[in-house]
Parts: C-alpha cells; sequence; structure tokens
C-alpha cells in the first residue's frame, strides 16, 4: 500500500517439470517422431505478476497488470514438443454510482504467445507441434443497473481477435491462412431478473 489510492501487488512462481515417458508402440496414424523406449524430459520456468491500483475515488478502482504464464512440454504419441509461454498485458476499470445502483467493468488486453502448442492432422497423420507466435487481444465491457426495486438488468460485451504470427507447419510458414477453432470474435450477453417484493403473510 504506497497510500489510501495506489496499491502494488507481485509475485514470482517458480515451476519444475519432470516427465517420463515410456513408448511401448506407435501407429502410422500418430506421425511418432520417437521409436519405442523410455524417455524422461525436464523443464523449468520463472514466471511472474505484477498489478498497480489505483483508487481516485471509492466508486473508482483502475488497474494495470503484467504476466507471464507456462504450459509445460512433453511428448505425444512419440512426437517432443516445447514448452509454451505467454506475457498478458490488460488495463481495466471497475465503478460504481447511483448507491451502487450502477456497476460497470471495462477491460483491454493483449496476450502474447511464443512456441504456441498446437495439434494438426495432416492427410490423416497427426502432427503436435510448437507452431510459433501468436496473440489474441481485446475489449470486454459488463454493467449491471439496477432502476427500481428488485430489477436487475445485466449485460456484457466483448471482442476478441486471435492473429498468428507465425505459423510452422511442415517447414511451411502458414501464418496467413491459419484459422483457430472455437474463437468467437464477438459475444454478448443480455438478462432481466425481477425479484418481488413479498407479500403480507411472507409468501
Amino acid at each position: 500500500h504506497l497510500n489510501d489510492q495506489i496499491d502494488i501487488t507481485g509475485g514470482l512462481r517458480y515451476t519444475i517439470d519432470d516427465r517420463q515417458m515410456n513408448i511401448y508402440s506407435i501407429s502410422g496414424g500418430q506421425g511418432g517422431q520417437l521409436g519405442i523406449g523410455k524417455y524422461k524430459v525436464s523443464f523449468n520456468k520463472l514466471n511472474y505478476t505484477g498489478i498497480l491500483t489505483w483508487r481516485p475515488t471509492s466508486e473508482i478502482t483502475t488497474y494495470a497488470k503484467i504476466a507471464s504464464g507456462y504450459v509445460a512440454g512433453g511428448i505425444l504419441s512419440g512426437i517432443p514438443y516445447k514448452p509454451e509461454t505467454l506475457v498478458s498485458y490488460e488495463v481495466g476499470l471497475k465503478m460504481q454510482a447511483f448507491n451502487n445502483r450502477l456497476r460497470a467493468n471495462v477491460s483491454a488486453y493483449y496476450s502474447d504467445y511464443k512456441d504456441l502448442q498446437t495439434q494438426n492432422f495432416i492427410d490423416g497423420v497427426q502432427f503436435f507441434d510448437n507452431a510459433g507466435k501468436a496473440s489474441i487481444k481485446g475489449v470486454e465491457l459488463e454493467m449491471d443497473a439496477m432502476p427500481v426495486r428488485g430489477l436487475t438488468l445485466s449485460g456484457s460485451l466483448g471482442y476478441t481477435k486471435f492473429n498468428y504470427k507465425e505459423f510452422i507447419l511442415v517447414g511451411q510458414d502458414v501464418a496467413d491462412v491459419a484459422r483457430t477453432t472455437y474463437s468467437a470474435k464477438w459475444t454478448a450477453r443480455a438478462s432481466a431478473q425481477y425479484d418481488a417484493p413479498e407479500f403480507a403473510n411472507g409468501s
């Protein structure tokens, strides 16, 4: 706590991953690069988080955050792959007004991936590899309003853009044509809830 309005939060995490794989057989459709045998791999990574929070008033909170992430590498169906790393940036604002009858949260973020782990199938053969580099950026907005007693109106809107900056597949960079699955560019939600007051008999 630097003062009544500004906080700084920090964290570190050190991870050690030791993995062992016993391969007894590999089918032709698995695309295995390693033969039958016992394999060991080891990975270590130091990750960090830093958050700066500023409260200009009792009803407004703003923040800026940077964090790194890590997914261990390993061996899948005889295919070795490297760890995936991420550095993410986020800024946002949380506010409430009119005696807490209006609440709003807005945030913008950017995530930078390296050695992105992907699974692909080419001519019926499985490939699991580190594709390269990718980024995700977006904006999210959430609002809750209580215009009259018992009525709550809620809604959210989100925009996400996923972009491959490098995608090496079978020795070729296909970043310009590669597409993700299950990744919607726009998301939205709206709801209304009304809680009726109790009757005189308590029902």
